[in-house]
């Protein structure tokens, strides 16, 4: 059976990837890059303030939301194959 970089290489190659294919694609990608960078910005924030007088659900809300986008970042890590591609350059 293919990989993904195979199959994309060849669809590549024989000039059928779509359009809509790599739009997706690098729509994906950007998603993934900001999700990147939202995390990051959040670990900065973590690690230079101080919650101690932050209400206990506010704490909750916010560790609700960083448990999801950690989440979504491994979703996408699990998909980087497609989502990272860049066709043979030969």
């Amino acid at each position: 059976m293919a990989t993904i970089q195979e199959l994309l290489n060849e669809a590549w190659n024989q000039k059928e990837t779509t359009d809509a294919i790599m739009a997706i694609r690098v729509a994906l990608q950007n998603l993934k890059n900001v999700a990147d960078q939202t995390n990051a910005t959040i670990d900065a924030v973590k690690a230079e303030a101080s919650f101690a007088s932050v209400h206990a659900d506010l704490k909750a809300e916010g560790q609700a939301c960083i448990t999801i986008l950690g989440s979504l970042i491994t979703a996408l890590s699990n998909h980087a194959e497609f989502i990272d591609f860049t066709p043979d350059q030969e």
